[in-house]
């Protein structure tokens, strides 16, 4: 991939003043930081806590192995794979050092932080997996992931300017030659603190490992036994779905419970008031950028709380047998299907609306009534693209927990494929091109859990399959029997 990126940029170089070698260095660092600190999400996210849902890692306790072995061998499991990739990546990267626009403490710089940083996602993946008995284990990565990389260089102002310094963005920020001039020491403390953390995470594994290993038993207390109505109340309403649909009351097993919802839902009103605030809505202000900016970030975190939800109930009825069990009913398939979509708009669909509600209040405050054909034409076509955006995550979630062995694998090809291309966007010029390409992989999607391809995917049947008979060889042929 590295090296077909490198050639179409420097094809496109030879036909376009813009894509110089500088350019070409941008993207490719820009491609390789993403691609370094995903990994952690889909490589070693899920790698302790497999084994966990397994029953295989208490095994390993009962041989003479060490904690520190252990978390040595997942680290070197994970990372031997994900370091030739990264190596092999490295020279197309080099190529804008031909085409001038960059230099070698650029290249050197741009290396050492990749390494750090797939060190740094391997090391968090790592925790989470250690830390957590739940199966969502990619969710909590790629959260802990983006909250360290963004809430540091959100706060780091004034004095609290050393907050940067926890941040790994800082370090790729300062890769080029004008930002290391300027602020070589920010480098150099970010890449040593991404490189501490990784130790830190690395350490906090081995400690939660031997203590969170087992599941515990169930000890119900006296305050617990009051709400003992509430939990039957609970049953009798799942029990209400059950008969309903089948598919939706599957889903709802994996939902989110009812405390989460309304926790959720006020977290999203409480992103919206603060972007209302920092628009300047309530004190006469003009500034909707920064609270556009606001909650483009609460719904970049929905997307991806929407991936997970999309893939991961799927993926862990199939991973159960939960799937094999009903198609053994005379159940229709589909209900799978039209449960995990009733499921889904119970979850976001509040959400969305105070994002949707909260975004044209700050756009008509700031732009006055009288442009309101032009605020609504706009509105129109940035939720369009919401719209479409959210249907293929849905589609795609679904197909990929209905085609992966493991919810973790399934919710990292549904990031992949639908929340990356975003950031790769301006990478290749192709905004425009974002919404055919979302449009196309939304029809394949439905098109992969409707009709005979859902009976496929629920079967684990190819499309084609092989009506060749199987002749044995003569020397596997069995002799005849002689009777004497």
């Amino acid at each position: 991939m590295g090296f077909a990126i490198g050639f179409c940029l420097v094809v496109v170089s030879t036909f376009s003043r813009v894509a110089t070698g500088e350019y070409i260095f941008t993207v490719l660092a820009f491609i390789s930081f993403w691609f370094c600190l995903i990994q952690g999400v889909r490589r070693a996210a899920s790698s302790i806590s497999d084994e966990k849902r397994d029953g295989t890692l208490g095994l390993l306790f009962l041989t003479d192995l060490r904690t520190i072995d252990i978390i040595a061998g997942k680290v070197f499991a994970v990372a031997i794979p994900l370091v030739q990739p990264l190596l092999a990546f490295l020279p197309p990267l080099a190529i804008s050092l031909l085409l001038g626009g960059a230099t070698g403490g650029e290249i050197f710089r741009a290396a050492l932080t990749f390494a750090s940083i797939l060190l740094y996602s391997i090391a968090a993946g790592l925790f989470v997996s250690s830390l957590s008995r739940g199966e969502e284990t990619g969710q909590s990565t790629i959260f802990l992931l983006l909250a360290n990389l963004a809430i540091p260089r959100m706060f780091g102002w004034g004095s609290l300017f050393w907050l940067r310094y926890f941040s790994p963005w800082s370090a790729y920020a300062n890769i080029p030659d004008p930002g290391y001039r300027i602020s070589a020491r920010e480098f150099w403390l970010s890449l040593l603190v991404t490189n501490f953390l990784s130790a830190a995470f690395l350490t906090g594994a081995g400690f939660f490992l031997k203590r969170r290993w087992e599941d515990r038993p169930v000890i119900i207390t006296k305050s617990e036994r009051r709400t003992l109505p509430k939990k039957q109340i609970e049953r009798r309403r799942r029990a209400a779905i059950l008969d309903r649909n089948p598919g939706e009351w599957l889903a709802a097993q994996h939902a989110m419970g009812l405390l989460s919802k309304w926790l959720f839902i006020a977290l999203t009103f409480a992103i919206c008031i603060l972007a209302a605030v920092v628009a300047g809505s309530f004190t006469g202000g003009s500034e909707p950028i920064a609270g556009i900016a606001v909650l483009g970030l609460a719904a970049l975190l929905l997307l991806i709380r929407l991936a997970s939800q999309a893939s991961y109930p799927l993926a862990e009825a199939k991973r159960s047998g939960a799937i094999e069990m009903m198609l053994a009913t005379p159940l229709n398939p589909k209900c799978l299907i039209t449960g995990q979509l009733i499921s889904l708009r119970n979850q976001f669909l509040p959400a969305f609306g105070m994002l949707l509600i909260t975004s044209f209040f700050i756009i008509t405050l700031a732009n006055g009534i009288s442009e309101i054909a032009g605020i609504l034409v706009a509105m129109s076509l940035f939720w369009g693209f919401i719209a479409l955006l959210t249907a293929t995550i849905a589609a795609f979630g679904m197909w990929m927990g209905l085609r992966e062995k493991s919810p973790n694998a399934a919710f990292f090809k549904t990031i992949a494929f639908t929340l990356l291309p975003m950031l790769f966007g301006w990478c290749f010029l192709s905004w425009l091109g974002l919404p055919v390409a979302y449009i196309i992989l939304l029809v394949i999607s439905i098109a992969q859990i409707t009709g005979s391809s859902l009976h496929r995917l629920l079967r684990n049947q190819k499309a084609l399959t092989e009506m060749t008979p199987i002749r044995l060889p003569k020397s596997y042929e069995v002799p005849p029997v002689i009777k004497t």
